[in-house]
């Protein structure tokens, strides 16, 4: 909203004080060009940076839809947790970022910390539930996985007691796997509520 971060959540709750949301919809896009003076003027009169608004009800809304439990959400959590395994075992740290790319657990999470910010029991459990349940499914069928790239002989017992120094940070975690794991949960989340955000961030946090 161009009336900045304060401006922006108090014309929601305005809107939704006289009951819009309840007798018809309220919705929010993105402007890409608003030629406007009184905008303008609006906008430099609010308190804040236009930037920095943090519209939770927008939040809310992405990190429910991420954090729902579905086939196609099982599926990829199957797919990143294969290639995950390829990565790991040809210790090829490429496959390990491809991995990442196409994980959706940072959907659930970020549903978490919106739950624990915004008091939201329902979201903290549907979140927790895809969680669980997609890493659950994508350690039984990375566990086939492995065991059937075994019996082709892809897998073998050298590459598993081979040295991995470039894959090393994922199945032998240390301090420093905690940390960047934390700056990109960080960074992840800052992507959600600022369009400032490199091209990488802003396709994993459709």
């Amino acid at each position: 909203m161009r009336r900045g971060p304060r401006g922006g959540r108090r014309a929601l709750g305005e809107l939704r004080g006289i009951g819009v949301d309840r007798d018809g919809s309220i919705a929010v896009q993105d402007i890409a060009l608003s030629l406007s003076e009184r905008a303008d003027a609006a906008e430099r009169e609010a308190p804040g940076e236009a930037a920095d608004a943090v519209l939770w009800e927008q939040l809310t809304e992405a990190t429910h839809e991420e954090s729902t439990l579905s086939v196609t959400y099982c599926a990829f959590m199957v797919l990143a947790t294969a290639i995950a395994a390829c990565g790991v075992v040809l210790d090829n740290a490429i496959l390990i970022v491809g991995a990442m790319a196409v994980g959706p657990e940072f959907g659930p999470l970020a549903g978490i910390c919106t739950a624990v910010v915004r008091r939201a029991p329902r979201l903290a459990a549907r979140s927790l539930i895809a969680l669980l349940v997609g890493f659950a499914a994508a350690i039984a069928m990375t566990t086939l996985f492995s065991l059937a790239m075994d019996a082709l002989d892809l897998f073998s017992r050298a590459q598993l007691d081979a040295e991995r120094p470039n894959t090393r940070f994922i199945w032998q975690p240390d301090p420093f796997s905690f940390v960047v794991a934390l700056l990109a949960g960080a960074a992840g989340t800052l992507s959600l509520t600022s369009a400032k955000s490199g091209p990488w961030w802003a396709w994993r946090s459709r």
